[in-house]
C-alpha cells in the first residue's frame, strides 16, 4: 500500500502531464483516415513542452471498443507514425486501457468543462454544440453513401 506522501508525489508528478485528444484536436476529425493537422495544434504542443508540462497524446482509437489488441497496437503505430511525419514532439501515446488518468488537463474537441467556472447552462450547451456538430457529420457521411 502506497503511503500518503507517495501518493501526493505520484500527483504531483502526474499534474504535470496534458493529455491531448487525437482526432478533432491535434488533427482534422477525418475519422476512419488521420486528418491533416489542425492549425495551432503543433505551436500547442511545442508551447505545453515550453512551459515545463508534459503533453502525452490519447485517442479513442486505441479503445478495445474498437477491436482487439491488434487493432489498438496498429492504431498506436498509425498515430505514432503521423505526429512523426507532420514534426510534432516525441511524446508519449497513451493507449488508455488502464482508466481515465490522471493529469493537469484533457484536452479534447468533445471535452465539457464542469467545474465552478461553468454552471451547468454553460455545461448544456456546450453538449449541445458537440452534439449538433456530430449530428452534422452524420449526415454528410450518409450523404456520401448514397
Amino acid at each position: 500500500m502506497q503511503t500518503n506522501a507517495k501518493k501526493m508525489e505520484h500527483y504531483r508528478r502526474r499534474g504535470r502531464e496534458v493529455l491531448v485528444d487525437f482526432d478533432g484536436t491535434l488533427c482534422e476529425f477525418n475519422y476512419p483516415d488521420l486528418g491533416p493537422p489542425r492549425k495551432g495544434a503543433l505551436e500547442f504542443m511545442w508551447w505545453l513542452i515550453s512551459k515545463g508540462l508534459q503533453p502525452v497524446v490519447w485517442s479513442s482509437r486505441m479503445s478495445l471498443d474498437n477491436g482487439n489488441l491488434d487493432d489498438v497496437r496498429i492504431a498506436k503505430l498509425a498515430i505514432a507514425a503521423w505526429l512523426i511525419e507532420h514534426e510534432f514532439p516525441h511524446v508519449e501515446i497513451d493507449a488508455g486501457r488502464a482508466g481515465k488518468r490522471l493529469a493537469l488537463a484533457y484536452v479534447d474537441d468533445r471535452g465539457v468543462a464542469a467545474d465552478e467556472d461553468n454552471d451547468w447552462a454553460d455545461v448544456r450547451a456546450r453538449i449541445t454544440e458537440i452534439y449538433d456538430r456530430e449530428e452534422k457529420r452524420w449526415e454528410e457521411y450518409d450523404d456520401e453513401k448514397v
